[in-house]
């Protein structure tokens, strides 16, 4: 072996010894690399089955309680995913879930004690909004008032909290839980709340009960009970077992015919339109529930 080829060997064992330390090493990283992604992808695919199922959860839980107004199953559903909840956050919000399906089956005592029962801490601010607030709506219903204050009170001091984009949402539960609060000072101010946040028609029967019923009030305040019983006759007749119509049913006056105001979606104007216009021409004169 001459000089040339002596270097020219040398030279190639040395790419050679190069080429495969490199390959190793690329080899190594690749074994690394897929080490940490196979969890990575593990991770991923676990919070995607579960975001997913909370987000069918959540569609389905507010059609039955908007659309079929059928509370024994939300609150079922929001039991079953309490006692199944794969963290302790959902699990918590599950635990508001449960408050809120209590409050639309007329157990107010008990959704309070739901609520009271949520962990904050484990809770998106955001969310605080709907346990104050229900909170707020189930004490109104059996007069505690010292649990309606505080959770309105706690409601205001929210809104420093949420981020921006979520302040009228905080808002537009202030604004009506502080009209009922001053309904008694202020009864034209609690009707213009009503018909800011419930009037308008989002396609779900649930709303339409909510403004009869939230009507029906004012017309109490005022000692109209023709038109009082002409709203709870609307809740009576199209609210099922919903916590609005075993409400109406204790304050309804029996001065019209229930079957009259069985709600027909094909009419264009619907009673909850007519007693509005009337009431227009009258003084001349969306909460999120």
């Amino acid at each position: 072996m001459n000089r040339k080829q002596y270097l020219i060997s040398i030279i190639a064992l040395a790419i050679i010894s190069i080429g495969l330390i490199i390959s190793q090493a690329i080899f190594n990283y690749t074994n690394w690399f897929m080490i940490m992604l196979a969890p990575m992808l593990g991770y991923l695919y676990i919070k995607y089955r579960v975001d997913g199922g909370v987000q069918y959860f959540s569609t389905r839980f507010n059609m039955l309680l908007d659309y079929d107004l059928d509370t024994e199953t939300a609150l079922k559903m929001a039991q079953d995913g309490f006692d199944n909840a794969p963290t302790a956050n959902l699990k918590t919000m599950y635990q508001m879930y449960i408050g809120l399906a209590l409050y639309y089956k007329g157990s107010y005592e008990e959704s309070i004690r739901s609520f009271n029962q949520v962990d904050l801490n484990k809770l998106n601010p955001v969310f605080h909004t709907l346990v104050f607030a229900f909170s707020a709506y189930a004490a109104f219903e059996v007069d505690d008032t010292e649990t309606y204050n505080q959770s309105l009170d706690r409601l205001h001091s929210l809104k420093t909290r949420v981020p921006a984009k979520y302040a009228t949402f905080v808002e537009s539960y202030e604004e009506i839980l502080e009209a009922i609060q001053n309904m008694d000072v202020s009864v034209d101010h609690y009707k213009e709340m009503v018909d800011k946040h419930f009037s308008g028609d989002n396609g779900f029967i649930a709303r339409k009960l909510n403004y009869q019923y939230r009507l029906a009030y004012y017309y109490k305040a005022i000692g109209d009970t023709l038109e009082m019983d002409k709203c709870l006759a609307f809740v009576i007749a199209n609210g099922k077992d919903q916590h609005l119509a075993i409400k109406a049913k204790t304050m309804f006056q029996n001065s019209v015919n229930v079957e009259d105001f069985v709600y027909d979606s094909t009419k264009k104007n619907d009673v909850a339109e007519e007693v509005k216009d009337d009431e227009e021409k009258i003084n001349h004169d969306n909460l999120i529930e």
